[in-house]
C-alpha cells in the first residue's frame, strides 16, 4: 500500500501537479464517516486533557466550560478562591 501512495506521489511530481491550497478548495461537506472520526478525535483528545488534571482541576474545567458555570461558584464547591478556580 505504502508502495502505491509513493508511486502517485512520484507520478504527480513528473505530470506537474501541484497541491491545491486551503483556501483554494471548495467548501464541501464531509462526509459521513469523516465527521464521525473527528468527532471520535476530539474525544480522544478531551481525555488526554482530563486524564493529565487533577480531580479538583476536572471538576473545574468541567463545571466552567461545559456547562458555563461561573468561577465563583466553582470556588465554593472545590472551596477555594474564585481567582484559584479560574
Amino acid at each position: 500500500m505504502s508502495r502505491l501512495c509513493l508511486d502517485r506521489l512520484r507520478a504527480r511530481g513528473r505530470r506537474e501537479e501541484i497541491a491545491l491550497q486551503d483556501e483554494e478548495v471548495p467548501d464541501a461537506r464531509l462526509m459521513p464517516g469523516e465527521e464521525l472520526l473527528r468527532r471520535e478525535e476530539l474525544s480522544r483528545a478531551l481525555l488526554v486533557v482530563l486524564s493529565q488534571l487533577t480531580p479538583p482541576q476536572r471538576v473545574a474545567f468541567v463545571l466552567h466550560d461545559v456547562f458555563a458555570v461561573p468561577s465563583d461558584d466553582i470556588g465554593r464547591v472545590l472551596g477555594v478562591s474564585a481567582a484559584a478556580a479560574k
